[in-house]
């Protein structure tokens, strides 16, 4: 899933990219705040593999709210995530929290309000959750006023939320929603997500060398839509359906599912169709006009497409990851998988 912004929010990534002050204290992961991370050298392909425990907060909250919780064939919140968290907490004795509590009322106000869908990718645009619940936190300490923040890149992160939130009524909304996070953190979140990263360490190494020993096949691709380095984050609370922002040579974030321990390659079939985004909207906006794209849903018209295209691309130069990949696709949509290629294959034309 792939959020089309201003040049705002580019502005604000390559600021944020280019070193920070400390913002203070993401209440998911302390106070600590590690620098962001540094572009590479021109043509270098590389992409890594991380976590971002601040951003697994933010997403395990959306996650609760339900907001776009089904995006077409592909859930973008991981199934059935709530209950496994609703469970948890009532294990460790602390259910409700304030989030389960009030999480239908934060689906009405983000639903009443079209700007709340970039919620979805906030996180993205900025190079620590450190900094970026620092900055949420500055930017409703200020009242949305970047003038009043003496810091230049904090004060160009509280403008760029501004410009994304410009309502004193968006601003009020998530000052509370920012309080309900915080104290999710606090009750739950936090032991919750350190408890599962001792039981999941190896995922992440597991998913490297997976991506690794596909990437160089993919090389005349990647290169071809300037998607050569980046972040490939892993979260929790995310689905089949990632989110992605992409600056083409600068840096790239592409947010997936956490994979199970046993099939770590799912990461890699997620982001495969993650990264044929900006070239299946390039390709929509220039095949239909104006008109047809206001008469067609085009969020399904390019998932299906990306979906498609990576299938198509590992055709031609990784025959050999074809059928996982569709296997994978199957699965998310809770088609069958035939036992036969010929029927993977027909399966999967019919899903996507």
């Amino acid at each position: 899933m792939k959020f089309l912004s201003g040049a705002g929010a580019l502005a604000i990534t390559l600021a944020a990219l280019s070193g920070c002050a400390a913002p203070p204290a993401d209440p998911a992961t302390g106070p600590s705040a590690a620098p962001g991370p540094q572009p590479l050298a021109s043509g270098e392909l590389r992409w890594t593999v991380v976590t971002r425990p601040s951003m697994d907060l933010w997403y395990h909250g959306l996650a609760y709210t339900g907001f776009l919780g089904q995006a077409a064939e592909l859930p973008i919140h991981a199934p059935g995530y709530v209950a496994r968290m609703v469970a948890a907490k009532q294990s460790s004795g602390v259910h409700p929290t304030v989030l389960d509590r009030r999480a239908e009322e934060f689906r009405s106000l983000f639903e009443a309000g079209p700007r709340y869908s970039a919620l979805h990718f906030l996180p993205l645009y900025f190079p620590t959750g450190e900094f970026f619940f620092g900055a949420m936190q500055a930017w409703v300490q200020v009242g949305g006023d970047a003038r009043r923040i003496s810091d230049p890149a904090l004060a160009q992160a509280v403008a760029f939320l501004s410009q994304q939130f410009p309502t004193e009524g968006e601003r009020r909304t998530l000052a509370s929603w920012l309080e309900v996070l915080t104290e999710e953190g606090r009750v739950f979140y936090t032991a919750h997500r350190q408890q599962r990263a001792a039981q999941l360490a190896g995922v992440v190494p597991a998913v490297q060398a997976e991506w690794e020993s596909l990437a160089p096949q993919l090389r005349p691709v990647l290169d071809y839509l300037l998607l050569t380095q980046g972040e490939l984050i892993l979260s929790h609370p995310l689905g089949p359906e990632g989110r992605t922002l992409e600056l083409g040579n600068r840096f790239n974030r592409i947010a997936v599912l956490m994979p199970d321990p046993t099939r770590p390659s799912d990461a890699v079939w997620a982001f495969l169709h993650e990264l044929m985004y900006p070239f299946v909207n390039g390709v929509i906006s220039d095949q239909l006009s104006p008109a047809q794209i206001r008469d067609t849903n085009q969020q399904l018209l390019s998932r299906r497409a990306a979906i498609r295209a990576a299938s198509a691309v590992l055709a031609r130069v990784a025959p050999q990851a074809v059928q996982p990949y569709r296997e994978a696709h199957l699965r998310w949509a809770g088609v069958p998988v035939p036992a036969a290629a010929a029927e993977r294959e027909r399966a999967f034309i019919r899903a996507y």
